[in-house]
């Protein structure tokens, strides 16, 4: 038996297989959690009233992960009818089975009490409840009050009348295989069907809000359609998406998508866990900005990738673990940032890598594990930062030079495991090399005199820049002017006709633009600085 200080009087002990704290007041208790930890087995029945040190007390809180990651609990969870609240992720992924009744004394549930137990076979809230309520039979349980779902199983079903479905509700429920949302729901909460085994969803054209990705790995899901007539969101052109219409940004995809022309943006977890998405990767050329983890872990992507010149943004993990990658890597020219872990354990990537000449700064694993390479790494002359494990266990490259003539700041083991010990760096840059932590990642640092960075394109003019104010561009058959700031979003656009164009950046805060510049010859990108 144990006895213990949480707090101002706060006792602790244990009854049965539970550890139990005294609440303020000295009448009821919180579970705690099970004697044996996430170790825990057998069935798990909670009791309505627990007996110590002579006294009774009320069972009314099970506390915030009580129960999480408790496997090998089973069967059927019975819970107390003096319970009042249910924690934070109190059973996630707890291996319960059956149906789950919630009793009518309960007063509180906190967010994703059941994340991931995907073999609970219903929810049924008592009728006297006051605050939730399983409407209709629908195996969930909705507050009553908001009309919001918070969580269900993989036999729910969503009623009429039922307005938002909350984040994560669904998370990790791979049984869901089917779900139909009513014309009555308006929020969609972030990550609320995560890893369940839905093949098609349709969104009503009520739904105003839809959080992060609410479908990432769903890896069975075919087809997305948003219902003609939302005034925020749209499939345009049967894409298999969610489009905001207003950003023309790409908000979740499926194996089936097809991105339409006029989208701009990929957003945050698009494709995330999308393994069933297959073949060469080809990013059209409008896109100007990919989102954090907007492809990690398409395992099913393969061949080369190439990052057209229009993107001048990349998330973190935007390209992270995607293991299936046996071609070459080619990056846009507009890039100025590589973030964190945007291609770590990208391991089948070939030949060389050329960082764009704009970069300053590489994020931390940026690179880690991209051990495929086997040509010449090349650092541009711009780069300031290389982030901690940046290049790590890259351990195929057979070249490495940097054209930056100050050395760049590193952070920690940036090349630990890198595939050379020689690094090549400007004429007349050896002793300032040799002076700096690049010496403790290469052992060998020389110089190349013969060689010589590569110029932009010189049949486009754009001047003065850096700028406080007018932009004067200059090209042969301009045919279309857009301005983006560093997140893809588009500021400006102009059909020209001509062979030269001016713009006020005055107006604008300070920072880099990019202007894409079309021609008869394709795209054209230009950085501007304004002052």
């Amino acid at each position: 038996m144990v006895f213990g200080v949480l707090g101002l009087n706060a006792q602790t002990f244990t009854y049965g297989d539970l550890n139990y704290e005294v609440n303020y007041g000295g009448t009821s208790v919180t579970v705690l959690d099970h004697v044996n930890g996430t170790d825990a087995t057998g069935t798990l029945t909670i009791p309505d009233h627990v007996v110590y040190n002579g006294n009774t007390y009320a069972v009314t809180i099970i506390d915030g992960y009580a129960f999480s990651y408790c496997r090998g609990l089973e069967g059927t969870l019975v819970l107390p009818n003096t319970l009042e609240e249910i924690g934070d992720d109190a059973f996630v992924y707890c291996g319960f089975t059956g149906v789950v009744n919630i009793p009518a004394s309960v007063e509180w549930i906190g967010c994703t009490p059941f994340y991931g137990c995907d073999g609970i076979e219903g929810f049924v809230v008592d009728p006297a409840n006051e605050d939730y309520d399983s409407r209709d039979n629908c195996n969930a349980v909705i507050s009553s009050y908001s009309n919001e779902l918070k969580f269900g199983c993989k036999n729910s079903t969503i009623p009429n009348g039922v307005e938002s479905i909350a984040e994560d509700a669904f998370s990790h429920i791979g049984g869901l295989t089917s779900i139909t949302i009513p014309s009555t729901v308006t929020e969609i909460g972030g990550w609320s069907f995560w890893f369940t085994g839905l093949t098609s969803i349709t969104i009503p054209n009520a739904v105003t809000y839809i959080g992060t990705n609410p479908f990432g790995g769903c890896t069975e899901l075919e087809e997305i359609v948003v219902e003609d007539g939302n005034p925020v969101f749209d499939s345009r052109n049967g894409c298999n998406a969610i489009i905001r219409t207003s950003t023309n940004e790409l908000l979740a995809g499926c194996q089936n998508t097809v991105i339409p022309d006029d989208v701009t943006r990929i957003g945050n977890y698009a494709f995330y866990y999308c393994s069933t998405l297959t073949g060469e990767l080809v990013i059209p050329e409008q896109i100007t900005s990919i989102g954090h983890y907007a492809y990690e872990k398409c395992t099913g992507l393969t061949g080369s990738l190439v990052i057209p010149n229009t993107v001048v943004y990349l998330g973190e993990s935007a390209f992270a673990n995607c293991i299936g990658f046996d071609g070459t890597l080619t990056l846009s020219e507009n890039l100025t940032y590589i973030g964190g872990w945007t291609f770590e354990e990208c391991a089948g990537f070939t030949g060389s890598l050329v960082i764009p000449d704009l970069v300053t700064e590489i994020g931390s694993s940026a690179f880690e594990g991209c051990h495929g390479f086997d040509g010449k790494l090349t650092l541009p002359k711009g780069l300031n930062y290389v982030g901690s494990f940046a290049f790590a266990s890259c351990s195929g490259f057979t070249e490495a030079v940097v054209w930056a003539e100050r050395p760049p700041a590193l952070d920690m083991y940036p090349f630990g495991g890198f595939g050379c010990t020689t690094l090549m760096v400007p004429c007349g840059c050896v002793s300032v090399y040799e002076n700096s932590d690049w010496s403790e990642q290469f052992i060998n640092i020389v110089e190349d005199c013969t060689a010589v960075s590569e110029n932009g394109d010189n049949r486009i003019s754009v001047y003065p820049n850096p700028t406080h104010g007018m932009v004067r561009i200059e090209a042969e058959g301009i045919n279309n002017i857009c301005i983006f700031n560093l997140l893809g979003e588009k500021v400006f656009e102009s059909v020209v006709n001509g062979d030269a164009f001016e713009f006020d950046f005055g107006s604008l805060e300070k920072g880099l633009y990019v202007i894409r510049i079309e021609t008869a010859e394709g795209f054209s990108t230009e950085i501007v600085t304004v002052m």
